[in-house]
């Protein structure tokens, strides 16, 4: 099965410099989806950004089926002409995104606090009445 290269990418809908969509390690793109994109909205208005390094194990079949559920079928027709055929997987060259740190430890439980003495709170004077 084919190992479709995920990317960071911001997109501009529309070619539109105001509308910009980003889409980072959280949300990638796979590489024949940048490709739909580029066609969708222009050639300049989408930029790699960086390689996540991960990728989505998926056939041919099934990516061509995401992106046509997306985007719908004839914008995916246009791209990539054919009832199947290999989707282009990969292209090498983009920067790598640095990995997630690893979380942080969980604290240690703070000690129980000692037994409280056994004192009465002070007592409270009353308000004083009104006078009018």
């Amino acid at each position: 099965m084919p190992e479709f290269q995920l990317l960071t990418a911001t997109v501009e809908l529309g070619g539109d410099i105001r509308n910009v969509v980003a889409r980072d390690r959280f949300d990638p793109v796979t590489y024949p989806e940048f490709l739909v994109l580029m066609v969708l909205h222009g050639e300049g208005a989408v930029k790699i950004t960086a390689d996540t390094g991960d990728v989505a194990v998926r056939s041919d079949d099934e990516e061509r089926k995401r992106l046509v559920h997306v985007y719908g079928k004839e914008v995916v027709a246009n791209c990539f002409p054919g009832v199947a055929g290999a989707l282009p997987a990969r292209k090498d060259g983009y920067p790598k995104l640095d990995p997630l740190p690893e979380p942080a430890p969980e604290p240690e439980p703070a000690p129980e606090p000692e037994p409280a003495l056994d004192t009465a709170p002070a007592a409270v004077p009353p308000l004083p009445k009104k006078v009018r």
